[in-house]
């Protein structure tokens, strides 16, 4: 038992001195964690007192012991105190040190009496020991700050909310743990206690203390902690090689940035030139050297994932430009539209007098120089009719795309396979057979539905103009999230990579210049984000193209 008790009382000791060692070595720590490093040093005499105690024989021994006992007796509770209120208020620490100074007093005052006159605090000869009245007194004033302490320690963990109760429940027990033991040993004298037991709990109370508070609540007043949880939970990828460039650590963001081809040793350079940049992805990389004490030692990395960003910069753009193009279109149908009404009518009063000029009778009647001039000329009215006609049908394309954006509602709940479906029936109209393939169970958006419907609409007339109306189409509905994919994939040619960054750009178009104004995929752009979605594309590894409709899941 003997044995067991000095076992324990040295660990104790070692796990006390590992508090005190911590913060009194650390420059940070021993400026702004002091009031820890007393209350480790208090406890580690408490202990070490208690072993001197088991071993001394002579009367000067167990007096010297006593001192030694006593002195961390005396300044445990206000150290304790001290460190509650340096966690309760962070910023107040000089105020917490001259409280600890003022609770320390009736402590110290007690503490003088084991020189000037022991007997008030007890008799350490008599069997067993009688306690004196100012043992009593420290005793209940020691209690009291200690439990004091705890409660102020428990309102400060509940108002940080720092750690799970879990947590801040075991850092509270395991500090109280020497005050519940201490108050049953001396209150009730234990007959299975015949020593104090008070020191042993002092180690579970330094392990809990250590691993709970110091090393998470206060691992900020610890730099090569915080710097390095810094580092390591940043969402940016940081890297870092030696002066021959070869890498040697990294954070968990670059290992999900560069995949399998983080390994140490490798080569900085072969590791930036693999990375995944194109258009899908917009990588800032920033490189600088790391020194110390003046001194160059290596390579720092940091890998910026600026992709939301930029998705989000063009997003902004290409509504920008839309609104523009909605104003511009409106005007310029407007100021087309008028004289061109004038020209479509004069072109018809014309038709009589070219039908009578080229008569053969009229062509005869006419000057030799005028009639080669009468007998083309039905045919040049028809030329000019028809340039009149495509003028027309241009300006009807631009009204109905500024039409089509300017017009809808507030988005509602849209069953997204009904939508689908019926974009589908419209894009096969008329066709024998229908090579569109629709996947996915029913699902609800929060959209608007009319605007669903075209988009699907004008990407399956897409796909079938770039590839034929045979190809195979599949429109595949899954749900990712809190969103809506709706994808419609062909087996065509695909995109050119260098057309990709720019499809939804208004006016532009990946066929014969003339025969379309690239305005369609544009309009598919707006109505998507104006139903809280957005239009995406690429090419299938497959082959073909696939492009993307994200909407919002409807709520609930």
């Amino acid at each position: 038992m003997a044995l067991a008790y000095e076992t324990a009382l040295l660990v104790t000791v070692a796990l006390a001195g590992w508090c005190a060692l911590d913060v009194l070595l650390d420059p940070m720590r021993r400026r702004r964690l002091a009031c820890v490093g007393v209350l480790a040093l208090a406890a580690l005499l408490w202990t070490a007192g208690t072993l001197l105690l088991l071993d001394a024989r002579a009367p000067g021994e167990v007096i010297a012991a006593r001192r030694v006992l006593f002195a961390g007796v005396c300044t445990l509770p206000a150290a304790w105190v001290w460190c509650a209120l340096a966690a309760a208020r962070p910023h107040a620490l000089a105020a917490a040190r001259r409280a600890f100074l003022v609770l320390l007093a009736p402590g110290a005052l007690a503490y003088a009496c084991l020189y000037v006159a022991p007997g008030l605090f007890a008799d350490w000869y008599a069997q067993p020991i009688v306690r004196g009245p100012l043992f009593y007194a420290n005793a209940a004033w020691s209690w009291l700050l200690i439990a004091a302490g705890a409660g102020v320690l428990a309102h400060a963990s509940r108002r940080s909310a720092g750690g799970s109760p879990a947590q801040q429940a075991a850092a509270l027990g395991g500090a109280a743990l020497p005050l519940v033991v201490n108050a049953v040993y001396v209150l009730f004298e234990v007959p299975a206690w015949p020593w104090d037991p008070t020191p042993v709990a002092f180690g579970v109370s330094a392990a809990t203390f250590r691993l709970l508070v110091i090393d998470v609540a206060w691992a900020a007043h610890h730099p090569p902690v915080a710097r390095a949880e810094v580092v390591s939970q940043m969402r940016d990828a940081v890297l870092v090689a030696d002066r021959s460039r070869r890498l040697v650590d990294w954070n968990d963001a670059a290992a999900r940035t560069l995949g399998s081809a983080v390994a140490e040793g490798r080569p900085l350079d072969h590791l930036l030139r693999a990375l995944p940049r194109g258009a899908q992805r917009a990588l800032e990389v920033r490189e600088f050297p790391l020194r110390r004490r003046g001194q160059v030692f290596g390579v720092g990395v940091v890998i910026a994932d600026r992709t939301a960003q930029r998705d989000a910069e063009i997003r902004l753009e290409m509504a920008t430009r839309l609104e523009a193009l909605g104003y511009l279109t409106a005007g310029v149908a407007h100021e087309i539209n008028n004289p061109l009404t004038y020209v479509s009518a004069n072109l018809a009063f014309l038709d009589p007098l070219t039908d009578a000029v080229s008569r053969p009778a009229g062509v005869q009647a006419m000057p030799p120089r005028l009639r080669a001039l009468a007998e083309e000329a039905p045919q040049l009215l028809a030329d000019a009719r028809e340039g009149t006609e495509r003028i027309q049908r241009v300006v009807e394309k631009l009204a109905k795309f500024d039409q089509a954006r300017a017009s809808g509602g507030a988005p509602t709940p849209v069953d997204v396979r009904a939508a689908v479906e019926r974009a589908v029936a419209m894009a096969a109209f008329g066709k024998r057979e229908r090579p569109i393939e629709v996947r996915g169970t029913a699902r609800i958006a929060h959209a608007i539905e009319t605007d669903v419907i075209h988009v699907v609409f004008q990407l399956l007339l897409n796909a079938m103009q770039m590839g034929g109306d045979d190809i195979p189409i599949a429109v595949t509905i899954e749900g990712a999230g809190d969103e809506i994919a709706v994808r419609v994939a062909d087996r065509g040619p695909g995109i050119a990579e260098h057309d990709l960054p720019h499809l939804f750009e208004p006016f532009y178009t990946t066929r014969r210049p003339g025969a379309h104004l690239g305005l369609g995929l544009s309009l598919c752009w707006e109505l998507a984000r104006r139903s809280g979605g957005r239009l995406e594309a690429a090419n299938r590894s497959t082959g073909g193209a696939v492009f993307t409709l994200w909407l919002r899941s409807e709520p609930g």
